[in-house]
Parts: structure tokens; sequence; C-alpha cells
């Protein structure tokens, strides 16, 4: 049998578009990953971020709020009070959070900001570097 150049990129086509369904399912399958949120920062607005992350977990398929810090589990600290300008009559808040490990392993930190009325968006950037920090975490290198 013989494969025309047209009829090989198909069969590749093909190929990879099977690939790509598989690994998508196969991300849906995985358990959710347990993260812990904690805040050092002693002010509202570290406070009223915290809790615009938690309930973003509470939508997410990815992670769930975990009460313990077993392995596996991604810590996600907020290390200060989030930084903020009044801009007019709006409130920009900017912030940093910091992914790492229950055995202390680092996974990175990530910095954003979001509008102080809308801190769902700053919960949902927090959520999306949580995945690659997560990422990170299951591909990281094991002790022997």
């Amino acid at each position: 049998m013989r494969m025309t150049l047209l009829g090989a990129c198909r069969l590749l086509a093909a190929v990879t578009f099977i690939a790509m369904v598989v690994r998508a399912a196969a991300a849906d399958l995985a358990p959710p990953i347990p993260i812990v949120i904690r805040h050092v920062g002693n002010d509202s607005l570290s406070a009223s971020l915290t809790e615009s992350i938690q309930a973003a977990l509470k939508h997410s398929s990815v992670f769930f709020l975990a009460s313990s810090r077993s392995p596996g589990t991604l810590l996600v600290t907020i290390p200060a009070n989030p930084a903020w300008e009044k801009l007019g009559k709006r409130v920009r808040v900017f912030y940093t959070v910091e992914f790492a490990s229950p055995s202390g392993d680092d996974f990175g930190t990530h910095s954003g900001y979001c509008w102080a009325d809308k801190l769902s968006e700053c919960a949902a950037q927090v959520l999306l570097s949580a995945k690659d920090a997560a990422y990170r975490a299951r591909t990281a290198p094991q002790p022997y």
C-alpha cells in the first residue's frame, strides 16, 4: 500500500487529535488536589482576598479546600498585606502569593493585581497559577 503525502498528513492529524482528546480526558479524571490557603497579612483586604480565593476553590474541579497539610497538599500563602492604590473612584489591589509543599518545597510565586471590587478576578488569577504550581509539584524530582 502506497501512502501519499496528503494521506500521511491526514493520518498524523488524526493521531494528534486522538492524543489530545485522551490527554484532556485523563486530566478530567485526575483527582482534585488538596489546597490550603493562609495569609500572613493582618488587614481586611488580606482577609477579603483570602475569602475570594476560598470561594473560587468551591467551584474548582482541580482543587479542593483542605484543612490539613498532608503530603500532596499545595500550600498557598499570601505573605504580606496586599498593596493598593486609589485611581479615581476605584482601588487597585496588588498581591503576591507563594506556592509550596508541606515539606517546604518551593513551587514559585505569583504576583498580580485587580480592582478591589473585583477580587474574584484576583482569585481566578491565583487559581491559574496554582495549576502551574501543582504541575511543577507533580513533575518535581522525588528523593530516593
